[in-house]
């Protein structure tokens, strides 16, 4: 692995915005739930790829690492938050459809100067209900989700070490500016080692290849949904 540069570090990739935002894949609300629409439950297993830490909001005091913070867990089981995995698959699941974008979340100002399409907008309201299956699946202001995620809870039994991972990296000049173009979706790499640098923390992470059970239920998906 290419030695880490904490000024430099670029350990992200982009998945460009889709050219033509479908935001008319429910265009009537009476017709969002039909009798032929696929309901059921999905039992899942998540291995990490790499240590995982989810910050539980507090930290420990060791005599050999100093303070650490501490992972999410619940009666000594290391707990992924259901609503944390809904959010990472939405995520995942706007990059590669073609559901709206979310660009109200960009910087205030002259949205012109981004390279996105701002054609289209999920909306319910006065001119009519215009929702992406983006959107349709997991919901927004004003529509429920038609899935739900239940917490994801680890078993297994001393999964946990302490490590040392760097501060998050100062980003790139040219992505800093204020004038360059959004290029897409952000996604971090795996397999980022953590390393010991003199500009670090102590967590204590899930290992490597830990095994986290859940499941997912869903109910009145189109069978579009349903595949994708």
């Amino acid at each position: 692995m290419a030695e880490y540069n904490s000024r430099q570090a670029r350990n992200y990739d982009f998945v460009e915005f889709p050219k033509e935002p479908n935001c008319n894949f429910i265009t009537d609300i009476n017709k969002r739930y039909e009798e032929d629409d696929y309901s059921g439950k999905i039992t899942l297993k998540i291995t990490t790829v790499d240590n995982l830490y989810l910050g539980g909001g507090y930290t420990s005091f060791d005599k050999d690492n100093g303070f650490i913070n501490e992972t999410l867990e619940e009666s000594g089981k290391a707990v992924i938050p259901g609503s944390s995995v809904k959010g990472a698959v939405r995520q995942v699941c706007r990059a590669i459809s073609d559901g709206c974008i979310p660009y109200d979340d960009l910087p205030k100002g002259d949205k012109r100067k981004y390279n996105i399409p701002f054609k289209e907008k999920c909306s319910i309201g006065r001119d009519g209900f215009h929702i992406c299956m983006v959107c349709d699946m997991f919901g927004m202001m004003g529509l429920g989700s038609k899935i739900k995620f239940s917490d994801f809870v680890c078993d297994e039994k001393d999964v946990f070490e302490i490590v040392s991972v760097p501060k998050l990296p100062l980003m790139n000049v040219e992505d800093k500016e204020a004038d360059k173009p959004y290029k897409g979706y952000k996604f971090y790499k795996t397999f980022c080692e953590p390393i010991n640098v003199g500009n670090s923390n102590k967590v204590r992470a899930v290992k490597r290849g830990s095994v986290f059970n859940g499941a997912i239920d869903f109910e009145g998906l189109k069978e579009k949904s349903l595949h994708f």
